[in-house]
Parts: C-alpha cells; structure tokens; sequence
C-alpha cells in the first residue's frame, strides 16, 4: 500500500469518525468560556490561505482589538485555523468580515472551534447559538464593554 493510499484512508476515516460523532459543545457561562480561552480578539479577516493540513480551514487576520492573550502578549499570530467544517466543530469564517473570536495557542499557532466562542449569557436558549458566528457589529455593546474588564 503506497503513503498516498494510506494518507488518503486515514484522512476519510477521520472525516466520517468526526460527521458520526459531530460538535458537541458542553455549555458554559460567557465568565467561562472567557477563562478557558487562551485567547480572545475582536478581528478582521483578510484573507483565507492555502492549509498545510486538509482538515483545516486557514486564514490571515488583523487583530483590531485583544481582550485576552497568554502571557500578556501584546500581540498574537495573524494566522487563525479552524476545522473546515461544522461537524468537527469548524466557524463560518469568511475573509472580509469582522468577529470576535477565541481560542487555543499552540506552538505559536492560534485555533479556533465553535465550542469555545463567547456568547451572551442572557440568552434565551444559548444552544441555538452553538456553531453561529455573528459578525462584530451584531454584538450588543454592552457585550463588548463587559469584554473590555472581564478577568478569570
């Protein structure tokens, strides 16, 4: 069996493993979600890039405004990756819009998943808002003025 066939399976396996099984978020508080994540910024997404790995979506960012970074860092890497689709817990990032997003840092390699976005807590049913990403201008301002002194 040659690596390309290999390659290949491996990555239709994990493609069914992750629509059998899909996103499941565990829900949480906005307090939360916010000390979980190694990251938070209010970003504008320049383009979409080519991806090293086939399960992820790439994309170059311009941080406008950081509400959350490791260490204090004063500035974060302008490469976002999320899965490339929903099931495997992936955000409808398109370049040109602006979000607030979250999430892990790694090896200076920021990710980001639906699970671990902030969200209201005031929210009717927070579950129907699990995978949906709004853009910037349709969060309340007085959600993003609690971003701006929100501490774990």
């Amino acid at each position: 069996m040659s690596s390309f066939q290999f390659s290949s399976g491996f990555i239709f396996f994990l493609s069914f493993i992750t629509i059998l099984f899909g996103c499941g978020c565990a829900p949480g508080t906005m307090q939360e979600t916010f000390c979980q994540a190694d990251w938070v910024s209010h970003v504008r997404v320049l383009a979409q890039q080519p991806s090293t790995n086939p399960l992820q979506s790439a994309f170059t960012v311009q941080h406008i405004q950081i509400f959350k970074s490791p260490g204090g860092m004063m500035t974060l890497p302008q490469f976002v990756t999320t899965p490339i689709n929903s099931a495997a817990c992936g955000l409808p990032i398109m370049a040109g819009k602006d979000y607030l997003l979250s999430g892990t840092l790694q090896n200076n390699a920021l990710s980001s998943f639906s699970c671990g976005q902030l969200r209201p807590d005031n929210l009717i049913d927070p579950s129907m808002t699990v995978g949906l990403l709004p853009e910037w201008q349709q969060l309340p301002i007085g959600f993003v003025e609690s971003l701006q002194v929100m501490q774990c």
